[in-house]
């Protein structure tokens, strides 16, 4: 049995079984725990402190205290987290299965689904709902579609490499509960506007590496946004050190966390195939957030825009 103390212990739940035996969770209970808040709140506000007040040149070496070092911390516990997924099990829902190609092919495919829909819902969002610097981004991305398939043309190359197993599904810094000085995970239901099938569905547990990644992006956009619509001058120095922290936090995380996951049999022994995957799930997440920004919160809908823009101009950068 996996052991895994970092997330609230369950107390019981409540389960649909249908006629053919198969069994869908309605309802569950968790131990409560008490806690700081999410560390989505927890860091926000502190990276909004950072920016507004801060005196440093930024030729200085900066050292960012809690929460704002948090990457390092995370990468961890979400390595430990995915040893305690990958643990053997003769539960065939939860036994891990070796990548194959037609997994690779697949992933592609829908990341390639997922993009042509978020063009698509793009172009119909009515100009009216946005702001003028939003429809400036979106406009800017709209001009990639063509990009973004030949970076899939070139993952979908990607050598099988490690397996594939049940893993977080939602995984980003709201879905983690500062307390004290440990991290608590919790919520692992999946993705709210993907279908269970696809929930339950195995996948590299990279993809949740992917979801905590693009979380930082999303809180240094957040934190950026926000002063700037309480009329804080954004800066070109403000804006510097709100992407020092980001690129902080993101290197330490995934330095960590390949730390902590080295012996693991399921992460690709393939360097490439390591490097293309999450690459593969940072745009494939980017382009779901667009899709749920749209639908859900316009006026965010320019973080994810911005974030895939970055992706595109680093990925088409490659070789």
């Amino acid at each position: 049995m996996a052991k895994f103390p970092y997330t609230p212990a369950y107390l019981g739940g409540a389960e649909y079984v249908s006629a053919s035996g198969e069994r869908t969770a309605l309802a569950c209970a968790f131990k409560y725990v008490y806690n700081q808040g999410d560390a989505w709140g927890v860091v926000t506000e502190a990276l909004e402190r950072l920016l507004e007040g801060h005196r440093l040149s930024l030729g200085e070496l900066l050292d960012f205290a809690f929460p704002l070092d948090i990457g390092e911390k995370l990468g961890l516990r979400t390595g430990e987290l995915h040893h305690a997924l990958a643990t053997p099990s003769s539960n065939t829902a939860f036994a891990a299965e070796a990548i194959a190609a037609a997994d690779i092919e697949r992933w592609v495919r829908d990341t390639r689904q997922e993009a042509d829909r978020t063009f698509a819902a793009l172009e119909r969002a009515p100009a009216d709902a946005l702001s003028e610097s939003t429809r400036a981004c979106v406009r800017l991305l709209g001009a990639r579609h063509r990009e973004v398939n030949a970076i899939l043309d070139r993952l979908a190359a990607l050598a099988p490499s490690g397996a594939k197993i049940r893993h977080h599904g939602d995984y980003h810094l709201g879905q983690v509960l500062i307390v004290q000085d440990q991290l608590m995970i919790i919520d692992f239901e999946g993705e709210p506007q993907r279908s269970l099938e696809e929930r339950r569905r195995k996948s590299t547990l990279l993809r949740d590496l992917a979801g905590m990644l693009r979380s930082f992006d999303y809180a240094m956009w957040a934190a950026l946004d926000k002063l700037g619509t309480r009329g804080v001058t954004i800066d070109d120095e403000t804006r510097a050190l709100a992407f020092r922290w980001r690129d902080d936090v993101s290197r330490r995380c995934t330095a960590a966390y390949k730390d902590a996951v080295a012996k693991g049999t399921w992460y690709p022994e393939n360097v490439q195939t390591a490097e293309g995957l999450l690459d593969l799930f940072l745009l494939r997440k980017g382009f779901y957030e667009i899709i749920y920004e749209l639908g859900s919160r316009p006026a965010w809908l320019s973080i994810p825009v911005r974030g895939v823009l970055e992706l595109v101009d680093r990925l088409g950068a490659r070789p």
